[in-house]
């Protein structure tokens, strides 16, 4: 009886896909070579995780070490954004606000950068800076320019940052003290801690 249950269980263990770790891919990926990573991340991303389908839809964009298929990196980027993946939804956004391997659409494209802005996503924030700020797929608005700008300030790295200082210095000069005033309610509204439902009466 023991030898029948040990033979169904290694049956079992040749028979399931060997387990490929996504840190496997992603080392693969920084040393260029692209076919292990492919190889380790297509089966995980198959199966639905959502760091590999992001690391695939990238390879697909830039045709790192697979031919370039930007609709096939919007697929990808699609199921990575749907699990919550920020990158994945600003891809999917900046896919769909320029047509990118597939269909434009605006709205979609707003809704996706938006969700990748809202989990404090600095490179997100940023672009969503800019879109209020030429009023490109959204109404021009300098006030939520100025918001989505002085997060990214706030939560990116070096580089971001000095980006967003710079954007910010530009985008004051051209601001109304009204607007000044009101992108300061808008932060400080948006800053402020939630009330703690328990403390309600």
């Amino acid at each position: 009886m023991k030898r029948a249950i040990l033979a169904a269980l290694l049956a079992l263990a040749t028979a399931a896909p060997a387990r490929a770790d996504v840190d496997d891919g992603v080392a693969a990926l920084r040393r260029g070579d692209y076919g292990t990573a492919r190889a380790e991340l297509t089966p995980l991303a198959e199966r639905g995780n959502a760091r590999a389908q992001y690391l695939l839809g990238r390879m697909y964009a830039r045709g790192a070490g697979v031919g370039r298929d930007v609709a096939e990196a919007r697929r990808w980027y699609r199921r990575a954004a749907v699990q919550g993946v920020a990158a994945a939804q600003l891809e999917l956004g900046m896919a769909l606000e320029l047509g990118r391997g597939g269909r434009h659409d605006a709205d979609a494209a707003l809704t996706w950068i938006v969700k990748a802005a809202e989990q404090a996503y600095a490179v997100a924030q940023f672009y969503l800076g800019a879109k209020y700020e030429e009023g490109a797929i959204v109404e021009k608005d300098f006030v939520r320019a100025h918001l989505w700008y002085t997060l990214a300030k706030r939560g990116g790295g070096t580089l971001l940052s000095g980006a967003a200082v710079s954007a910010l210095a530009d985008l004051e000069a051209r601001m109304s003290a009204l607007e000044m005033r009101a992108a300061a309610e808008l932060l400080a509204e948006r800053s402020a801690p939630a009330p703690d439902p328990s403390t309600a009466q």
